[in-house]
């Protein structure tokens, strides 16, 4: 897969799968983290998955949805802010 720049990259259904894939480490170290840290709560665990999990969900669809947005708005003329 050729990438021209970071646009291409995150605009791309095999980008957003690649970097999807790429910071699945990362999140579960921080589960780790997160779930050691707090050892003293009734399931220590089950809530530091949950709560890196509606991050890590949702973060890679953010930048081409909103990147879509905004040039679906210059095409259409309207450049001012909502």
């Amino acid at each position: 897969m050729m990438v021209k720049d970071w646009h291409h990259l995150v605009d791309t259904f095999n980008g957003v799968a690649l970097l999807t894939v790429a910071a699945a480490p990362v999140a579960v170290l921080v589960v780790c983290v997160l779930a050691f840290r707090r050892r003293t709560g009734a399931q220590p665990w089950r809530t530091s998955v949950a709560e890196v999990g509606m991050i890590y969900g949702t973060v890679p669809d953010g930048p081409a949805t909103f990147r879509r947005h905004i040039e679906n708005r210059i095409q259409a003329g309207n450049t001012t802010s909502p």
